[in-house]
């Protein structure tokens, strides 16, 4: 039973046991130290400050989502108790709630508010957290002191915290964990998680800091939220949905988790569910001061490749980054090879630049990059074109004219020709590892394999 503990340990974000010497005075959030809270060693208090934008162009003033009215009434969401638990894969599941507790303030500094769980209603891989306690931060992010200038401008006052204090067999949780935009109605993830331990070889969380300490160090709302929330007046029931984007990264390894700005040139998030990641309305940057040998130091000695049905496309930077050989493999018709080079006086995007007529965007950590056409991922495998792409449209024979094959324009059927004359319909059924072998089906009985000996 310890053991399955300490396995959902390493699922969530969980105790502090230090800071790391950063901003946020303890004395706001461990003077009140109880047995579900982690001592905290005293950091600095360092001052972010607020980057200038012109009025004009500022999201925070600009825009439709710049209303508390926006989608709904994000007042709604202070009436809300808040829940968390963390399913088999470490991916969070977060539910808001009525059942008549309130919240109750518990620091006016920090405008902190809690209210205490009951032992069950939240759990990690199945397995309860005791003495649950939730904290919710109104317009203040408790991970950066309250008198900082950062916590007191008006930027701030749309976003509510989240926080989850408890215990896991003897360990103290505490779990920094999403930030709640109440007039966009977007989330975002707002800690980032600096140190880990290990027990049993079980690796966990044991230390958060601000995201804006970390990666491009800017603010949490620039980085691509990680979900939406939503509100249905005929139920007066509350939703959050995460994207799948985010559950997919958090899968992977949720302790390494950091937000990004997976393309700066995409559409803003959406609210037409999981699918409907975007970028944050607020993030801006200003093209002008990028220095585009940021980015060629991203790109330069990197290979990218994507198929596009039967055709395999490889983008292979050189080693200064300034020469971009673009490889088009057709399984039919052969390679053709273009060079573009590099305008390495600007750059043309937050993550772009152009080669040629060519404009190429690194996404995410540059494991991808786009040209406008298509996605490319680093260091590609390949596994040749599918069966159907393969065959399809084509016609094949007989040596002596007695059968013909001919496919569908898609490959999905068919169509067998005896002396001339229809006699069979096959459709696709399924295929087999290596590509150059399928099989299709005769009704619901017969099944036929086939194999290209070659490309004719």
């Amino acid at each position: 039973m310890i053991k399955s503990y300490l396995l959902f340990l390493a699922m969530i974000s969980m105790f502090m046991t230090s800071c790391g010497g950063h901003f946020f005075n303890p004395r706001y959030y461990y003077g009140k130290k109880s047995s579900s809270e982690a001592e905290a060693a005293a950091p600095a208090d360092v001052e972010l400050g607020m980057s200038e934008v012109p009025v004009d162009q500022d999201p925070f003033l600009n825009g439709q989502w710049n209303s508390v009215d926006y989608n709904f009434d994000g007042s709604k969401i202070l009436e809300f108790l808040f829940a968390a638990s963390f399913d088999n894969n470490n991916v969070p599941v977060y539910s808001f709630f009525k059942d008549g507790t309130q919240w109750e303030v518990s620091d006016a500094l920090t405008a902190e508010n809690k209210y205490n769980a009951k032992d069950g209603a939240n759990t990690a891989q199945g397995y309860s957290i005791s003495d649950a306690t939730f904290y919710r931060y109104d317009y203040k992010n408790p991970l950066i002191a309250p008198e900082n200038s950062y916590n007191q401008s008006d930027r701030m006052k749309r976003f509510v915290f989240y926080r989850l204090v408890g215990n896991a067999v003897v360990v103290p949780l505490n779990n920094y964990l999403i930030a709640v935009d109440t007039y966009s109605k977007l989330v975002f993830a707002y800690g980032k998680i600096t140190k880990t331990g290990s027990t049993m070889g079980q690796s966990y969380p044991t230390a958060f800091e601000a995201v804006e300490l970390h990666g491009d160090k800017r603010p949490f709302y620039e980085y691509d939220p990680i979900g939406f929330m939503a509100y249905d007046t005929s139920t007066d029931s509350l939703t959050l949905t995460l994207y799948t984007e985010y559950k997919n990264e958090m899968a992977k390894d949720a302790n390494a988790y950091f937000p990004q700005i997976h393309d700066a040139s995409r559409e803003i998030a959406g609210y037409d569910g999981a699918s409907s990641a975007g970028r944050s309305p607020y993030y801006m940057v200003n093209i002008d001061d990028i220095d585009p040998q940021t980015i060629l130091d991203q790109l330069k000695g990197k290979t990218y490749g994507a198929r596009d049905r039967l055709t395999l496309y490889t983008y292979k930077f050189s080693e200064d980054g300034k020469t971009l050989t673009v490889t088009k493999d057709h399984f039919y018709d052969g390679q053709t090879t273009t060079q573009y080079t590099c305008d390495a006086s600007k750059a043309v995007g937050a993550t772009s630049l152009k080669y040629g007529d060519l404009t190429v965007t690194g996404l995410g950590t540059y494991d991808k990059i786009k040209d406008g056409t298509r996605e490319y991922i680093l260091n590609y495998q390949d596994n040749g074109p599918a069966f159907i792409d393969r065959v399809a449209g084509k016609t094949y024979k007989a040596s002596d004219g007695s059968y013909e094959y001919k496919f569908s324009p898609d490959g999905n059927t068919l169509y067998e020709y005896k002396s001339g004359k229809l006699d069979a319909t096959y459709t696709f059924s399924a295929e087999y590892k290596d590509s150059d072998k399928a099989e299709y089906k005769e009704g619901s009985l017969a099944y036929w394999g086939l194999k290209l000996a070659n490309t004719k």
